[in-house]
């Protein structure tokens, strides 16, 4: 699965997690960014045990996500708007969404 929406620093934790709720056989209806956060949607039509385990693995995920610079991946220390990031980049310029 491809969700452009998702910052290249991110891609080591979401598409393990993508590939998870893949193997439980829940149904991601969108996966993106906003407001510098990790957030995935799944089915309506997921049954109640299946959505609580998916729920588990879309938190971890996030705040996995939460912890990496917005820009690179590594370490978070900063923010700059509503993105977690580096020392390196808490000082790069804020780029119009």
């Amino acid at each position: 699965m491809v969700f452009p929406e998702i910052p290249l620093a991110w891609q080591s934790i979401v598409e393990p997690a993508l590939q998870e709720l893949e193997a439980l056989g829940v149904r991601v209806r969108e996966c993106k960014d906003k407001w510098g956060e990790l957030r995935i949607y799944i089915g309506t039509d997921t049954p109640p045990e299946l959505a609580a385990q998916a729920r588990e693995i879309i938190e971890r995920a996030a705040t996995s996500c939460d912890m990496l610079c917005y820009d690179c991946g590594a370490p978070a220390t900063n923010e700059r708007g509503s993105k977690r990031v580096c020392r390196t980049h808490q000082s790069a310029t804020l780029k119009p969404s």
